[in-house]
This record gives C-alpha cells, structure tokens and sequence, in this order.
C-alpha cells in the first residue's frame, strides 16, 4: 500500500499490509495484441472485485472483528493470498485467518 497515495507529487512510499475482504466477482479480460501499447502477443489478465472489509479490531489468535463492508477494490488476483472464514459473534462478524497464528495444529492427546 502507498501511504502516500493521498498526497500529490510525492514519491511512493509502499509498506507490506494485509487487508480483509469478501469476493464479489472474478474477471477475465483478453488484451490483443497491440504494438503501440507493447504488448506483443494475445494476454489474458484475471481481475478479483473484491469488498474491503472495514476491521474495528482484532484479539492475541489473531482473529479479526468488523461490522460493515467498505469500498470495492479490482485487483490483479495473484494479489489474493488465501481463503479465510467468518462467523458471527452478536452484531459482530470474526475472521478466522489460518494463515497467521491459527495455521499451527495442535494435537489434544487423551491419556
């Protein structure tokens, strides 16, 4: 993400940052060829709309709690990392990442 994106004329500054959202659709969009843009063979580009989730906070497991839906963002899908799961909690909805701190198995060994 560019923390400077809201500032005009300044040079990027990009930092690592994970957000959360729901897939809305996936698009495939062919781009022919076409020499004055530079691309020089038939492409194929795969676009995810995807609706940010507004997170209010989250807990130590690294479970993640929001209310509203936010703004809709299209974005290269290779930007999707992983598949996570929601439950609601009262009016409170909770993301379970298993790609964080919820991804270490744990065995319970009865004795």
């Amino acid at each position: 993400m560019d923390v400077n994106s809201r500032v005009r004329h300044r040079v990027p500054d990009f930092k690592l940052t994970t957000f959360f959202g729901q897939l809305e659709h996936i698009f495939l969009v062919r781009i022919p060829t076409a020499r004055a843009l530079g691309i020089t063979k038939d492409t194929v580009v795969l676009l995810a709309a995807v609706r940010n989730c507004n997170i209010l906070t989250k807990n130590d497991l690294d479970m993640h709690y929001y209310q509203d839906l936010g703004r809709l963002d299209i974005v290269d899908i290779t930007c999707l990392q992983c598949l996570v799961a929601r439950a609601l909690d009262d009016k409170t909805w909770v993301i379970f990442d298993r790609s964080g701190s919820l991804s270490r198995a744990v065995v319970a060994v009865e004795e």
